[in-house]
């Protein structure tokens, strides 16, 4: 098989994976969230967020260490996997120690049940990254796409029924268990008919050694989860369990958008390493029409979402869910900002500085943290988004300024007044329409901004094929 076309494969089974999870999850997660009602989905959501906070204690950092290893001596990959095994199975002890020791109150309230399965999916999510690398490493992401369409194609299903059943927020959790067992399944199962078993070698100096190896890179994952989570914890600790079930509705609907972030950082990244060796020039001029299209993609989302928003979350989670609305707001120019954050971020490991990568992930984690401690226990959920939007503002300001040698250049090529006058149309198309239904604002407004965007020329085809490096 060409490497063109295992790419194209590749590149298939993991976009439908995120487009299944993107689409098929928010509305079997939004029917979940309405049965079980704020105040379970709460429950969920609260337990799932602080037990994500202590899972680079399993993540250990040694994923992309044993990858490159894989990459430089393909004969150890069998020893490999089971190294990683290994490993994350000697610090589950650790993991769910250091997860019940930190544990509030307020969550041991939830009970045994919802706690004992909480750790579990954990566990089990980042357990089955030791059978995932070896996929990784031999170019066959096709199969670690296949099992999580498996996971979702298991999980959805049975997360649904155990609501409708009255199992609540355990069960619920214990249908993500489930899923997480079906993928690692597959994986088990493509492992040993395309290579062989894992290879168990219990040599605690070599395995220490991928410990020691991957700690930096575990900080990196640790600050990144803590970006993401420690506003929903903090809000889980301090506020009544109905808040974090309406932040989690909220934050759900703008998460799944992560999938454009997540297309856009593959296809970004391998472009501006060219043009960063090519010249800073060609570079500036790659990095702010990159920049431009996210500006062209994404702002339009939270303008849309000021007027859209009611409506999306009553069709999704029901009317109990509608105070939800304002959260949903704010967490969409979060969104936003995250995209600007995204190619600030592959611009700056282009320029071969991810030390500043490091950094400017602990500043923003910082005033998070700071914020979330000061804020979040009295005035809720509502400022929990805000204080998310903030971080991710942090972290833009910090990426342009660790980009001042190429700003001029950057600012030149936004075009700034063009995608402002398009994004000022689409806002006043959707103020005019307000009184409609939001299923109805959204194609027509869509339709307009599209016609804006090409009529004043804010972006073109060669620039949109020279941002995805084809």
């Amino acid at each position: 098989m060409s490497r063109g076309r295992r790419i194209a494969i590749n590149a298939t089974f993991l976009s439908g994976a995120q487009v299944l999870a993107a689409l098929g999850g928010v509305f079997v997660v939004g029917r979940v969230a309405a049965i079980l009602t704020p105040e379970g989905y709460g429950q969920l959501e609260g337990m799932t967020s602080f037990v994500t906070l202590f899972t680079p204690i399993i993540f250990a950092g040694i994923q992309l260490i044993l990858i490159r290893d894989i990459c430089a001596k393909p004969e150890t990959a069998a020893r490999a996997v089971g190294d990683a095994l290994i490993i994350r199975a000697a610090l589950f002890p650790l993991f769910a120690g250091a997860i019940l020791l930190f544990m509030p109150a307020q969550l041991r309230g939830f009970g045994w049940p919802l706690i004992i399965l909480g750790i579990m999916n954990g566990f089990i999510v980042n357990y089955l990254q030791s059978y995932e690398l070896i996929f990784e490493a031999t170019e066959r992401m096709w199969v670690i796409g296949l099992s999580t369409f498996s996971c979702y194609a298991a999980g959805l299903p049975v997360s649904y029924t155990a609501a409708v059943l009255g199992f609540g927020p355990a069960g619920v959790m214990g249908a993500r268990v489930i899923g997480g067992l079906v993928q690692t399944g597959v994986l088990v199962i493509a492992m040993h008919l395309m290579f062989s078993a894992p290879k168990f070698e219990v040599d605690w100096a070599r395995q220490a050694g991928h410990l020691r190896r991957g700690f930096p890179l575990m900080m990196s994952v640790a600050l990144s989860f803590f970006l993401l989570e420690v506003s929903r914890a903090t809000l889980a600790s301090s506020r009544p369990t109905e808040e974090v079930g309406l932040y989690s509705s909220a934050a759900m609907i703008s998460s799944k958008l992560i999938l454009f972030v997540y297309l856009l950082t593959r296809a970004l990244q391998p472009a501006l390493c060219k043009t960063w060796l090519e010249s800073k020039q060609s570079y500036a001029d790659l990095l702010g029409r990159s920049l431009r299209l996210a500006l062209i993609v994404t702002l339009p989302m939270g303008l849309g979402a000021v007027f859209v928003a009611d409506d999306l979350i009553g069709l999704i989670f029901g009317h109990d869910f509608l105070a939800a609305a304002p959260a949903m707001v704010i967490l969409m120019f979060a969104l936003h900002l995250q995209f600007l954050e995204t190619v600030l971020t592959a611009s700056v490991v282009a320029r071969n500085k991810e030390n500043f990568v490091l950094i400017g992930a602990a500043l923003a984690v910082g005033v998070n943290f700071l914020l979330s401690i000061l804020f979040i226990p009295i005035h809720g959920y509502l400022v929990a988004a805000l204080v998310t939007l903030v971080s991710q503002l942090v972290l833009v300001v910090f990426y342009l300024c660790v980009q001042y040698d190429i700003f001029r250049a950057l600012l030149r090529q936004l075009k700034l007044g063009r995608v402002g006058l398009a994004n000022l149309v689409l806002f006043g198309v959707c103020y005019l329409m307000r009184d409609l239904n939001g299923l109805l604002i959204i194609p027509v407004a869509m339709a307009v901004y599209a016609v804006m965007v090409l009529g004043l020329r804010c972006i073109d085809r060669e620039e949109i094929r020279s941002v995805v490096g084809r």
